[in-house]
């Protein structure tokens, strides 16, 4: 008996086209990639000028505007000075230092009792309610 010599591994043969094929994948992956690397590592682009809302001629506040802060001497607030049309009572609660807990303590009890969140009042509002011009019209007007 013969001893054939072992076959070493050789690439397997493929035609052009599969060849062409295999190429534009792996091209379409490295683009892929590329474009991937490229989205994660951008820098976002800013507008040129800041945009505002604000009509024509008007001055605006812009994000870009220097912020400066100073602060104040204690010495120049002037001292709070309770109403004197108030009565002594409430005065010494108005007064008082723990009145706004005493307040934000009220609110939470009152909304752990399960009573809804009242309505912000605090903007603009319409004191009365706009009236129609004309009457509105029905069926039964033509009857």
């Amino acid at each position: 008996a013969r001893n054939r010599p072992a076959r070493q591994w050789q690439w397997p043969r493929i035609d052009r086209r599969h060849a062409g094929l295999v190429l534009a994948v792996l091209a379409l992956a490295l683009l892929l990639a590329a474009l991937g690397w490229w989205w994660t590592h951008r820098r976002p682009a800013l507008p040129p000028e800041p945009v505002s809302q604000a009509p024509a001629g008007v001055l605006h506040v812009t994000d870009a505007a220097p912020v400066l802060v100073e602060d104040l001497p204690a010495a120049d607030l002037p001292e709070a000075v309770a109403n004197p049309g108030l009565d002594p009572r409430d005065q010494a609660m108005l007064a008082d230092p723990d009145l706004e807990l005493a307040r934000s303590a009220d609110f939470y009890a009152w909304y752990a009792a399960g009573h809804p969140v009242p309505a912000d009042e605090s903007g603009a509002h319409a004191t009365a309610a706009n009236q129609p011009a004309a009457t509105l019209e029905t069926v039964d007007d033509d009857n």
